[in-house]
């Protein structure tokens, strides 16, 4: 059983809201304008969720903005999984990233005059759908490090639904190596690879630890407490002159994670702010 939340709430708060859904485990964000409301209707999706410490942590996020709990309006929606499948299908839409990429859903048609390379998704219940700041993020920076030079071996920690491993693949990467501890999103990651044809190009490992490689690039977008947590294993699984690409880092939380990883003779090579949130490029000189 799939939940879906609606929340309508005031237009400056969008963006709070949509961002405080995936943080906290929703596998989409869309926002419904229509009906002629005067307040957006702001969706999310959760497999297992704790809706009351949901819903009390969203009226803390609207009075937190100087409003009261009056101005936010929170139901809880049961779907089957057909229905969750439906509704994402109904608001997805075609997303140019960097200079070279252009996510695709699955269903639709590419435009004529279309000269990117496209990525074909269908993300189902596993995050990555393209919209989120923190995934574009991380296809410009692999776009970057591709322009650079051969991305090599990539580690993808955490795929989810294998939108970064496939575009790292169209990017030039030799090989790919997507990890993620959810059988769902290994499952969805290895539906997309196929789609796209690139499956022979790609491992899919479900563990919660990355191999031990050497790899060229790493990218792992999770969230920045985690990040913290795993360095070791991912500085210790990077080839000497690779870059770590870090995402899933909302804007104050920045400085944190770069003094961790600073802390392993790392620099910040480039960042890539969107939104709230902002992606992190580590290598081991400033101009590699």
């Amino acid at each position: 059983m799939i939940y879906e939340i609606h929340i309508v709430a005031p237009s400056d708060l969008e963006d709070s809201i949509s961002d405080f859904l995936m943080e906290n485990g929703s596998m989409g964000s869309v926002v419904d304008i229509s009906m002629g409301r005067d307040k957006p209707l702001v969706k999310g999706y959760f497999a297992d969720p704790d809706r009351e410490s949901l819903s009390l942590q969203l009226q803390l996020i609207t009075v937190a903005s100087g409003r009261s709990c009056a101005d936010i309006s929170i139901q809880w929606q049961d779907l089957e999984e057909k229905d969750w499948e439906n509704a994402w299908k109904k608001h997805a839409r075609p997303i140019a990233t960097g200079r070279r990429l252009l996510i695709l859903p699955s269903w639709l048609e590419v435009d004529k005059d279309n000269r990117r390379q496209l990525i074909r998704l269908d993300p189902q219940m596993a995050f990555g759908s393209g919209s989120h700041e923190t995934t574009r993020g991380c296809l410009e920076a692999l776009e970057k490090i591709a322009d650079k030079g051969a991305l090599g071996e990539v580690l993808d920690m955490g795929t989810g639904s294998g939108i970064l491993s496939i575009g790292a693949v169209l990017l030039g990467a030799h090989q790919v190596f997507a990890v993620d501890n959810d059988p769902i999103a290994v499952e969805t990651a290895e539906k997309n690879c196929q789609i796209n044809g690139v499956g022979s190009k790609v491992a899919l490992i479900l563990s919660d630890c990355p191999p031990p490689g050497p790899f060229q690039t790493i990218v792992a977008n999770i969230l920045a407490h985690v990040l913290i947590e795993i360095r070791p294993s991912l500085v210790s699984s990077l080839a000497p002159g690779g870059y770590l690409v870090l995402s899933g880092i909302l804007a104050g939380q920045a400085d944190e994670v770069i003094s961790a990883y600073q802390a392993d003779n790392r620099v910040q090579w480039a960042s890539f702010p969107m939104g709230e949130w902002v992606t992190l490029v580590f290598a081991d000189h400033p101009n590699r």
